[in-house]
Parts: structure tokens; sequence; C-alpha cells
């Protein structure tokens, strides 16, 4: 039978970093945050360095984390795991936790595995407290109970998930390797254009309501768009007149754009009529300059990312600054280059996607492995 044991009793530490944050110099020992936290491992290499000194201080205070520790964070951005495996020397901020297990009770790499799992989040999620910055605090992280088999079910539970993560990992990579192709033949096809205009030139913002005969209408919001692919997840259907005045109707061809943060990437085109909005932006394209496919690969571009990225604000609510979105300029070259390289582009993307499907496939298959890996009998 496999009992349920809170964190407090199977870990020998459970503390967190520096709650103050040494100084940059450049060089000298690593210091990481939860920015350094990455899907593929603990960045070291765009993280702040600090003097021996600071370093020390930390590592007497606990801040230091060691080989074979698991790192959660708790602060903003809840529920980034990575195991310790690495012997270099560095300490962390404090809105990362420090977990050292006892290795007489508990496998490091399971534990790694459980805090991932959604029944372990969700538990960490509802024990969040704070109004402007979202954290949770050492002494409920503490209290949080996993399942607790024996060392060597432990170890073969690790191994299992182990496998499936690396999967995961190397289909990630071969979509990002995609889309540094695409990015690739992008720049080898218009790096060199001398013709660069402003998207107001581009764009007919005249037409920005449309009329809808149909009493319903598919409304879309920002939630309802994957990330990943720019699809659909799902369509809701609703009376006309349960939207209000501020709703946009749209007709094909549209592209939709979100200028809201934390969803600067959902750039949606859809294929059918009739669907409505608040959320999302659309723009018409003038047909004799750009075509709508075109421009929807310039507005999922890394340039255009990072330009939306470095122009928006705003407290409650960061958005991008739409006086600057119209200057944003693209290369525009003629419709039958503009059509070229969409038919080497629709190859790439169709390649993206079978991976993507993948990859949402095994996410699906990791998270049944672990709720039965995990479940308590």
């Amino acid at each position: 039978m496999t009992n349920l044991r809170a964190l407090k009793d199977i870990c020998v530490l459970i503390t967190d970093g520096t709650h103050y944050t040494p100084k940059d110099i450049g060089i000298g020992v690593l210091f990481l945050t939860v920015k350094d936290m990455t899907y593929d491992g603990l960045d070291f290499s765009n993280c702040s360095k600090i003097s021996r000194d600071d370093y020390l201080i930390a590592k007497n205070g606990n801040s230091a984390p060691q080989y074979g520790d698991v790192l959660f964070s708790k602060d903003g951005t809840v529920g980034k795991v990575q195991l310790v495996d690495s012997r270099n020397e560095f300490a962390v901020l404090s809105s990362i936790a420090i977990l050292r297990p006892d290795p007489t009770k508990l496998s490091a790499n399971y534990l790694a595995h459980v805090l991932k799992s959604k029944n372990t989040l969700n538990d960490a999620v509802k024990k969040k407290t704070g109004s402007a910055i979202r954290r949770i605090i050492l002494s409920d992280l503490k209290t949080i109970q996993i399942p607790l088999p024996p060392l060597a079910e432990q170890q073969r539970i690790a191994a299992l998930l182990d496998t499936a993560d690396n999967i995961l990992r190397l289909r990630q990579q071969a979509i990002a390797k995609l889309n540094q192709l695409a990015q690739s033949v992008f720049l080898e096809m218009f790096g060199d254009c001398n013709n660069w205009i402003a998207l107001k030139n581009v764009i007919v913002r005249n037409r920005i309501k449309e009329q809808v005969v149909d009493e319903k209408v598919w409304s879309l919001s920002l939630e309802q768009i994957a990330s990943e692919t720019g699809d659909l997840i799902e369509k809701i259907m609703v009376e006309k007149n349960e939207l209000g005045s501020s709703t946009f109707y749209f007709q094909p061809p549209v592209v939709l754009y979100s200028k809201l943060r934390p969803y600067l990437n959902k750039v949606f085109m859809p294929k059918e009529n009739g669907y409505a909005t608040t959320e999302l932006i659309p723009l018409y394209c003038d047909k004799e300059k750009i075509l709508p496919e075109y421009l929807l690969t310039i507005l999922r571009s890394k340039k255009f990312v990072n330009f939306a990225n470095t122009n928006s604000g705003g407290a409650k609510m960061p958005r991008v600054s739409m006086d600057k979105f119209w200057e944003f300029e693209v290369p525009l070259a003629s419709i039958d280059k503009q059509k070229q390289f969409l038919k080497i582009f629709d190859h790439i993307e169709i390649e993206k996607q079978n991976h993507v499907k993948t990859f949402i496939k095994y996410e699906h298959l990791i998270s049944s492995l672990q709720y039965q890996s995990f479940a308590v009998n």
C-alpha cells in the first residue's frame, strides 16, 4: 500500500534562496532566478555572476543548492521543477525553493517528477498567497503530501518518466529547429529586401466591423487558440444578442491578433465565416500589397514577438501600444515572391504540426503515467 507523506517528513532540508539580490558583477559564482529554470534544465549561460563573498554568505544560509537537490519555483510562476544534476557552485534567489530529500526514504528524481505532476501542482497552487506577486510560502510547501512507495519502486517510476520526458524534449527540439528553418528561409528570401513598409500602409483599417446576418455566431477568445499551433482548441456557438456592442464580427480572409500579454503570440487566421470576438484585433490586408498568410507568418516571427514584448506596457493588463504596432515595418516583396515563400513555408509548417501533435499526444500520455504512478491505493 502506498502512503502519503508530507514533504517535511521525507526531506532533510526545505528552504529557499537569498532574500536579497547580490550584485551582478559579470564574473564570479553563478546566481540563478526563476527565469533560469527552463524546460531543458538549469540555464547557467545567461544568469547573474556574484562575488565569492556573496556566494559564501548564501551558502552559509543554505541558499546554495547541492548536487541531488530539487528546485521548485514558488513565487510568481509557481511549479517550475528542476533536479540539480550539475556540481557547479551556484546560489539562488528566494523565489526558488530548495528541497533536499532524505536518501533513505526518497529518490530525488522521483521527487522531481512528483512535483511536476498535476495533482501536486494543483495542491501547491491552492496554497498560493499574496495579491501583487502570487507565491507559495515555505510552511505550506512543507505540508504538501506525496505518495511514497518503496525506494526501488520510486526509482522504477522515475526511470519510466525520464524516458517519456526525453521523448518530449526531442520533439520540442525538432519543433524549434523547424522554426529556425522557417526563419532562415524568410531571411534568405527577404533579408536584403529594400522595400520595408509600415503595417499601417498595408492594412485596410476601416473594415473593423462586419454585419452578421445569422442569429448565432462562433465566439472566439484568446484561451481557445493553441499557442503551439495557432489552431482552435474548441469552438463555442452563442446567440448574437448575447454579445456586447464592442464585439467585432469578421469574415475571412482576416488575420486576428492579440495585443494583450501574456497572449502576444496569439495570432489566428480563421477559415470559416461568422466569428465574433472582443479580444482579438481583425487585420484586413490590402490584397494588392500583402497576402494575409504572409502577414500571419510575420506576426508569428521572432522579430515581431520581440518587438511586441519591447513595446508593451501597462500596470494592470500590459498590452502593445497600437501606435507602435502600426509603425512596425515588414519587408514588402512582390505578391509572386510572397506566394513562393508561402509554398516553402507550408511544407515546413506541415512537418512542424506533425511534431506538435505528437508532442501533445505524449504530454497526455505523461499525464496518464503520472496519474497511475502517483495514485494512492
